[in-house]
């Protein structure tokens, strides 16, 4: 029997918290097929201090401890929870469970996890689907800097939104980049800060790649002291992908420039009430449009962030 055949057949089967070891491959490199209430998929043994979450779309490889026959393995599995494509999504475990040529692609498999994920991402075509850590810190920066002011704020992480936080008395965009002296933004949608039932402001930061900077990890650990619970904030993280022991949570950036704008009548940006006819407007599905923040008024709030600003 082919090994897709063999994973295919154990999936098709109605056992919940099962783990069954797949024949079709040499002893030395076992894999097994598990199956619990949530989730199923093909797990491979791996070192014990190896901690790894990673995730996109439907599809998820992390490190689980699982008891199998009284012995307590732990593993490194390929999993998703749409049991719809259980065939197909057999296809990628097979990839992922085959040893390879003296068992060369298990051994990159088990050492180099998160080449193994990009790689394979990279081959269905999902390579843009997560964003970039600096993205994710601006939020939570910008989050940081609001909860510090006093506000009551909502971040959209979990349910994505049309504004990337909420406050009770007004919305926020936020926006980060790299460049080093570009200060351009895009606005992707025709309802990003156009709202005007409450007023808006726009957090723009700059960030560079550094050895000593801030990293999610530790603004995760400041908005929990902030007070934001702990289980809500990594349900926003692993939909974003970045889950619990990803490697882009570690990943350092140092600030290097904090705005905040107000969006009002001196900032340039297309509303209803920007078209003559603002019935014309209804019929604009989709707006790109990108802005030079040059030259527009703002707060310079560095500062203010409380973050460390590392030598």
């Amino acid at each position: 029997m082919s090994l897709v055949k063999e994973i295919q057949e154990h999936f098709a089967s109605d056992g919940i918290n099962t783990a069954r070891i797949l024949n079709s491959l040499p002893p030395e490199y076992p894999a097994w097929t598990l199956r619990t209430l949530s989730w199923y998929g093909v797990g491979v043994e791996c070192r014990h201090d190896l901690e790894f979450t990673a995730n996109f779309s439907k599809i998820a490889m992390e490190t689980v401890d699982v008891d199998i026959a009284g012995d307590l393995k732990h593993l490194l599995v390929l999993k998703s929870h749409k049991d719809s494509y259980r065939m197909e999504f057999a296809q990628f475990c097979s990839i992922f469970a085959t040893p390879g040529k003296n068992g060369e692609d298990r051994q990159f498999l088990i050492e180099n996890p998160q080449n193994w994920w990009e790689k394979w991402k990279e081959l269905v075509g999902n390579r843009t689907s997560n964003r970039e850590p600096y993205s994710i810190l601006g939020e939570m920066i910008a989050l940081h800097y609001l909860l510090a002011e006093g506000e009551i704020a909502e971040w959209n992480a979990l349910n994505r939104g049309v504004y990337d936080i909420e406050t009770n008395r007004y919305n926020v965009e936020v926006k980060s980049t790299k460049s080093r002296y570009e200060s351009v933004i895009t606005l992707s949608s025709q309802f990003q800060l156009q709202d005007d039932t409450k007023p808006q402001k726009l957090f723009f930061f700059r960030f560079e790649e550094s050895n000593n900077g801030v990293s999610i990890d530790l603004l995760s650990a400041m908005l929990i002291n902030d007070g934001v619970e702990e289980y809500y904030l990594e349900e926003g993280l692993t939909k974003l992908g970045v889950g619990k022991s990803t490697v882009h949570r570690k990943k350092n950036y140092r600030l290097l420039e904090a705005r905040l704008y107000d969006v009002d009548e001196n900032f340039p940006v297309i509303k209803k009430n920007s078209l003559k006819n603002e019935a014309l407007m209804e019929s604009i599905i989709s707006l790109r449009y990108s802005i030079d923040l040059k030259g527009i008024a703002f707060l310079d709030i560095k500062e203010s962030c409380q973050l460390a600003d590392p030598k």
